[in-house]
């Protein structure tokens, strides 16, 4: 049996990632267009997807306590009874959450970031932007489901930000000046909380070295979670698209673009 702090949780959810890094001056000077590659991100899990209700019937039966998720709290310390019923439910709440933000069509979040991440640059910059339509897949995930501790997302996630050079071959893209990566490294619905994680990497096409990166959070605080997912879940989609508009202007500011 094993027992877990709630910080020593939220630790192993965030791990150790890489401080930001800003272009400097001239280099920013020179950079006339862009291309944004939106990068695989890990499904929306946390305690509270599995709280959720659409038309007073519960998404997943089984899943609404923290007692059912094999957790017990005493004094303030966790205690995890039954890892893999833990990760049964999780991905189980994940999967029905999912199934309602892709029924109108596929939703990707890092492509929504990736996007505004274009306008805001075409916007505020006399750069030339290009969005990659598709995300890249992201390398190391073994598991694609929602697990109870998410690390074998965040541990895929933390190697692809921390990594210089890039993951990835841009040598077919030398008519860029530079690649941006763009991914979320957090991505949670906890009680009563939205936590999101934008991350984004500058790199050289030729070389592959990161030119400078960036991350930003927010944790936002939800009143009426239910509602956020009605009607195909469209407050909720608003929500995600305000909280990462700010994310992503930050992250501009940070890497040295705005």
């Amino acid at each position: 049996m094993r027992y877990l702090s709630v910080l020593t949780l939220s630790a192993l959810l965030c791990g150790c990632v890489t401080g930001g890094s800003t272009l400097d001056q001239s280099t920013a000077a020179s950079i006339s267009n862009i291309q944004i590659v939106a990068i695989e991100g890990p499904p929306l899990s946390g305690a509270g997807v599995s709280r959720v209700r659409l038309s007073g019937s519960e998404l997943v039966v089984g899943a609404t306590a923290l007692g059912s998720n094999g957790l017990l709290v005493i004094g303030g310390v966790m205690m995890l009874a039954d890892l893999p019923k833990a990760n049964r439910q999780s991905a189980a709440a994940s999967r029905s959450i999912e199934s309602l933000l892709d029924r109108k069509e596929i939703w990707e979040p890092t492509l929504v970031v990736a996007e505004e991440t274009g306008r805001q640059l075409t916007a505020n910059n006399k750069i030339s932007v290009s969005v990659e339509p598709k995300p890249q897949r992201l390398p190391g995930v073994q598991e694609r489901n929602a697990t109870f501790l998410m690390e074998n997302w965040m541990a895929p996630l933390r190697s692809w930000y921390n990594e210089s050079p890039s993951t990835y071959d841009y040598t077919g893209q030398l008519k860029y000046g530079a690649v941006l990566e763009v991914g979320l490294l957090n991505y949670e619905l906890t009680t009563g909380y939205l936590l999101v994680q934008v991350v984004t990497k500058l790199v050289d096409p030729s070389t592959g070295v990161i030119l400078a990166n960036a991350r930003n959070f927010s944790n936002t605080k939800v009143e009426d979670v239910e509602r956020l997912f009605e009607d195909d879940a469209d407050g909720y989609k608003r929500l995600f698209q305000t909280i990462t508009a700010g994310l992503v202007e930050d992250c501009i500011a940070d890497l040295g673009l705005q």
